[in-house]
């Protein structure tokens, strides 16, 4: 049978290197990225494999550049293929309250409810519903590779029902005392920190939960878009609260909204986190469609900007030892070689609990019935068309991702994003792309250089 030979990878970086018929400098994505001659590059792109030295086409295959489809069967396709097909329910989020006490412009749940909407609070049955139905999808998810369970408490502003907050908390302690929850169960608090007191911060360090506070920045940026109620900046009691949970050595990173208020001093801000925060660990949030209306705004300009800003932060914290999250992700799968089949955990592995009791896999419907559905003890998520459906929204799974540079390490990122602007959780999340793309062209330019630098040294 003749062999036939069919290239894996998205791309074949090219470099024009001379001396050597072929030198491989650095195999960094899943999907295979090699550093080749251009000759090389030609025949493969044109599939004249008897071109190739025979000893060069071993390490392409080697190396996972080129396989053979009738010996190997797309193995690393494959592995792809299974991993679908595994249960994993890692994350609950329980979304105590739809109220809040700020009015931030950006807001895509606040500004989503009709005027008059009666705004709705979680009751500790729901909680204890959405907990149990967890616990009961936990030991498939544990035995199909999940590591660290999570338990999130998210709103509106969560603090704002502190008795059914404090109520799961305890609850979730005696399951993990029964051995129901494991012992490493993670637990974390989304809070715009200005509710935070020195009693909320004791029962965030007594129950071991973990704090990500909302700052967009200094006082003059983050007051642009986060007044309160009364039109009032929350920047100082914001930052208080930061004080507090340092105090009560609660553990707290901070979560920064990006839109036109801030994304021009995007590098400044992270400095300032680093520096006056002093903070180790921080993330940019990519708009999520439903705030108010920017003058001229325009997703093309804001999403390719943020691209090229997010790569900076990322050099900017990498030089320090701290971590901006999202970037950090991206770069992590590149440097491990594994692909990163989601960038949102509500793709088929995440148990929403919305304050009416209704269960979803994305808070961002709070506002509709779509993608909801009444709550059920009984339920399986893991046979549910719902879950079934998001837990294959992955850039693997789409037609249009499939010859992107970024496509190892992407995500795919927001379905509901991909939803309202294009009409289907299927299509692109435009808004995310650039920023993919931009951070994959810099972490292989980066290995490439590094591979040339060493290359040259030895010759």
């Amino acid at each position: 049978m003749k062999e036939k030979y069919y290239k894996l990878s998205p791309f074949v970086h090219q470099l024009p290197l001379t001396n050597n018929e072929y030198q491989t400098l650095y195999n960094a994505l899943t999907l295979g990225l090699v550093v080749v001659r251009k000759d090389v590059v030609r025949a493969i792109n044109k599939g004249l494999w008897q071109k190739i030295n025979p000893a060069t086409l071993r390490h392409l295959q080697m190396i996972k550049a080129v396989i053979l489809t009738e010996e190997t069967g797309f193995k690393e396709l494959q592995k792809a293929q299974k991993f679908f097909k595994r249960n994993i329910l890692g994350v609950l989020c329980l979304m105590l309250t739809e109220s809040c006490n700020l009015r931030c412009r950006y807001c895509f749940i606040e500004h989503k409810f009709p005027k008059g909407h009666r705004f709705n609070s979680m009751n500790f049955e729901m909680a204890k519903c959405g907990i149990d139905v967890f616990i009961r999808h936990l030991p498939e998810s544990l035995e199909n590779g999940l590591i660290d369970p999570t338990v999130s408490f998210y709103g509106g502003e969560p603090l704002l029902n502190l008795p059914v907050f404090e109520k799961s908390l305890e609850y979730i302690a005696v399951q993990k005392e029964k051995g129901k929850l494991p012992s490493k169960t993670f637990l974390t608090l989304n809070t715009n920190g200005t509710l935070v007191s020195s009693k909320i911060a004791k029962i965030l360090k007594k129950y071991e939960v973990s704090v990500s506070l909302s700052i967009d920045g200094p006082q003059i940026v983050h007051d642009l878009a986060r007044p309160d109620i009364k039109k009032k900046g929350s920047f100082h009691r914001a930052i208080a609260g930061i004080k507090l949970l340092r105090e009560h050595n609660v553990n707290v990173g901070i979560s920064c909204a990006v839109a036109m208020h801030n994304l021009k001093n995007l590098e400044e801000i992270s400095e300032w986190f680093m520096d006056e925060i002093e903070i180790d660990v921080f993330g940019f949030n990519i708009l999520v469609v439903g705030g108010l209306p920017e003058p001229n705004f325009d997703l093309n300009d804001y999403s390719l900007q943020l691209g090229e800003k997010m790569v900076q932060c990322f050099q900017i914290a990498r030089k320090r030892g701290k971590q901006e999250e999202r970037s950090f992700r991206l770069a992590k799968s590149f440097a491990d070689g594994k692909i990163h089949y989601y960038d949102c955990s509500a793709c088929g592995q995440q148990l929403v609990v919305d304050p009416r009791g209704r269960f979803g896999p994305c808070h961002a419907y709070l506002h509709e019935e779509k993608n909801f559905v009444s709550p059920d003890y009984s339920i399986n998520l893991f046979s549910h068309s719902l879950w079934q459906e998001w837990k294959k929204r992955s850039p693997l799974n789409m037609k249009a991702c499939l010859k992107c540079i970024a496509l190892g390490i992407c995500g795919g990122g927001c379905p509901y994003n991909a939803e309202v602007r294009e009409g289907s959780i299927w299509k692109l999340d435009k808004g995310f792309c650039p920023f993919a793309k931009s951070m994959t062209k810099f972490l292989v330019m980066e290995v490439a250089e590094k591979a040339i630098m060493n290359y040259n040294k030895g010759c």
